[in-house]
């Protein structure tokens, strides 16, 4: 940034620009005409409607913005720039009128570069051109939503930003203007019309009709008629061609095949290198994608050249880069770009950081923040987006909490804004998943898992029922199934905590309320889940019982080779309801912590020692997969014990125990709002819906592991 560009940014010079994607000024519409003014030879001149004093949408606001006429002031002379470039003047203006009506400007041509004649060439082709004005706000006032104002004669209804007081710096040249109702006209001082001849009249007289010919015609007999009317004056034929060819083509010489094809490739080549660029800029620009797309897709369907492709890029980039005037470092960037910075900071682990976020989201991130981004940066980044630049952490930090959480809205322009309760909660949910996964999580591999659509108590049918096929008779009729009559039930409960980060996180700048306080969330998310599975599961003695065939309490039910065996046998003679046997095998071996080393070498060992014959064979080596808690030996669970163990199917198969979840949400999760009245900062909540309860108990079996 210029010294010069810098000194304005610190008055606090803001632009509202009425080109989206490219500036920040406030822009007015405005057809431009160009004539020859008395005395001042042939310099073309122009008349603008610059305001009208309505509502407009500008690019650097998530709000609409309007100007206040009576406090709008503007010297006679003015720069009149091309799309607010300061070194790209067209022009200056004469008059500058401000009334109740809106403002007005006249004034002349006085460059006679490649912009003033861009301008004027244009608009002698008959582009009407719209107008914007740069102007720096000296006092404004947010509109809250709902709230109405009248300004300008006009009722506006909030959220919306008036700017009390401002002055006009520049008139500026551009494609597009924010107040629609307002024009430029451009009305240039060309040679009489008797001394050149109109172009559609030309045509006609070479027997066209304009609005049959292609783009292509178009041009190639448009350099005709201007190389005519260099020559001086031309005489159309007597007699017109009675019958003009309907695709005149572009060159008078047909084209061999040759000249096709190296036509064809130079097209390829101009394309692929357009593609090229624009990938390297949106490596360099991701936060400037739109801006990019836009320019890109119209070098690619005209016939831009690479090298003028190029300098657009590099001025759309320069326009871009003054936008920091007004608008803090990151504004542009994705939510994903932010939220992978905060994670960086916070010192995420890089596994992680590469699970969550694409390799060019990092590389933005660390590009855009390369020293990191703060917890203050990010409020006042969503707080300055919705027009509170002005705000300061320490000083009012409950106006930029309000005007951070202001609720979701896109900017006309296009742009997205940030959305910091978004932004705060995906960080803080990866935190909480890192904290959530670092518990014990054995309940995850021996319990069936099943979607909830709601709290309501949800009813489930046994496995075990009547589905084993049966004979087709010959009239080919399939018999159906039957649904056992026995029914399992669960429902799901929420269990949540509250937390914040406070005003004294925010202002010590303290990343770890978002990356500890939400792993300690986490955590206590994981031990809850435990605490209610194992207290339904230990309490089991109702559940496995000699009666129901799968517990066993004699002398052989000691955890070991010979207890392995008697087991094996116990889960194997369980039956369906009808006697038959039930088909279904062990897969999982659970123990208490005391057993869990013995348990792992029987699976492992190729040899066992037993009493009865030393060094056999070891017929249990990867028989079953071991599993393990420390919930099962713990006194305050109730059917605790450091001795029993069991023999469990697959969850998957038929499963002893199940938890629900709401939705099929297996994780917890972390919202964020503002915070009440009553706290000074940011209020969040993590939650967790889910419900446990034993199901089928034909699914294992329980051995007592003592005398």
């Amino acid at each position: 940034m210029s010294k010069r560009r810098h000194r304005r940014a610190r008055r606090g010079l803001v632009e509202l620009t009425a080109a989206r994607a490219r500036n920040h000024a406030i822009a007015f519409a405005a057809p431009v005409e160009l004539t020859a003014a008395a005395g001042d030879g042939r310099r073309p001149t122009f008349e603008i409607k610059a305001y009208t004093g309505a509502l407009m949408n500008v690019d650097y606001s998530l709000f609409p913005v309007i100007v206040e006429l009576s406090g709008l002031r503007a010297p006679n002379r003015l720069p009149v720039l091309f799309d607010h470039d300061p070194t790209r003047i067209v022009g200056q203006s004469s008059k500058v009128g401000v009334d109740e009506q809106g403002v007005n400007v006249s004034g002349a041509v006085t460059g006679d570069d490649g912009d003033a004649a861009n301008v004027v060439a244009h608009a002698k082709n008959g582009f009407r051109w719209q107008a914007s004005i740069g102007a720096s706000i000296e006092r404004r006032e947010f509109l809250d939503a709902g709230k109405t104002s009248n300004v300008n004669g006009r009722r506006i209804t909030g959220p919306a930003i008036i700017a009390r007081a401002a002055t006009i710096r520049e008139v500026s040249f551009v494609a597009l203007g924010a107040d629609g109702k307002t024009s430029a006209a451009v009305a240039a001082s060309y040679a009489p019309e008797q001394d050149i001849m109109k172009f559609a009249d030309w045509l006609r007289a070479k027997g066209f009709d304009p609005a049959d010919l292609s783009k292509d015609q178009t041009t190639s007999l448009r350099a005709m008629f201007d190389a005519e009317q260099s020559a001086g004056p031309a005489t159309p034929p007597a007699t017109p061609p009675a019958n003009p060819p309907a695709n005149p083509p572009a060159n008078p010489q047909h084209a061999n095949l040759d000249d096709i094809i190296a036509r064809t490739r130079r097209e390829q080549e101009r394309r692929d290198r357009i593609t090229q660029l624009t990938d390297s800029e949106l490596l360099a620009r991701p936060e400037a994608l739109e801006q990019i797309e836009a320019l890109s897709r119209l070098a690619i369907s005209g016939s831009m050249t690479p090298e003028a492709f190029e300098l657009e890029l590099l001025r759309a980039g320069r326009s871009l880069a003054s936008h920091v005037r007004s608008v803090p470092r990151g504004q542009r960037c994705g939510d994903e770009v932010v939220e992978a910075a905060l994670c960086r900071a916070a010192q995420m682990p890089t596994d992680v950081l590469e699970a969550n976020y694409s390799e060019q989201t990092l590389e933005a991130s660390e590009r855009r923040w390369r020293s990191g981004l703060g917890l203050q940066e990010v409020i006042l980044l969503a707080a300055r987006e919705r027009g509170s630049g002005e705000l300061s952490v320490n000083s009012n930090l409950r106006e930029v909490l309000r005007a951070a959480f202001v609720p979701e809205l896109r900017a006309a322009s296009g742009f997205s804004t940030l959305s910091l309760p978004g932004i705060l909660s995906n960080v803080a949910n990866k935190f909480l998943k890192i904290g959530f996964n670092h518990v014990e999580n054995t309940w995850q591999r021996i319990s069936a898992r099943t979607p909830a659509r709601n709290f309501q108590q949800m009813t489930s049918y046994a496995l075990t029922g009547g589905f084993t096929y049966e004979k087709v008779g010959p009239t080919g009729e399939l018999p159906h199934a039957t649904v056992g009559e026995e029914t399992y039930t669960n429902q799901v409960d929420t269990y949540g905590k509250l937390f914040a980060i406070t005003r004294r996180d925010i202002i010590n700048d303290d990343l770890g309320a978002l990356s500890q306080v939400p792993k300690k969330l986490g955590r206590g998310a994981a031990l809850k889940i435990n605490d209610i599975f194992w207290k339904a599961f230990l309490d089991n003695s109702t559940f496995f019982t000699a009666g129901q065939g799968n517990y066993d309490d004699g002398a052989d039910t000691a955890f070991g080779a010979d207890g392995m065996t008697n087991a094996d046998v116990l889960f194997r003679a369980l039956t369906d309801p009808d006697g038959d046997p039930l088909g279904t095998l062990p897969a999982i071996l659970l123990v208490p912590p005391g057993h869990r080393i013995a348990a792992l070498r029987l699976m492992r060992s190729q040899q066992v020692a037993e009493d009865s014959d030393a060094g056999s064979t070891n017929p249990w080596a990867g028989a079953f997969r071991v599993e393990s808690s420390q919930y099962m030996a713990n006194a305050n669970y109730t059917g605790y014990s450091a001795l029993a163990w069991y023999l469990l199917a697959d969850p998957a198969d038929v499963p002893v125990i199940e938890i629900a979840f709401l939705n099929g949400r297996e994780m917890p999760i972390i919202e964020t709002a503002d915070a009440d009245f009553q706290t000074l900062g940011v209020s969040m909540r993590g939650y967790h819906d889910f419900g446990v309860a034993k199901q089928e108990y034909r699914g294992g079996v329980k051995m007592k592991g003592e005398a």
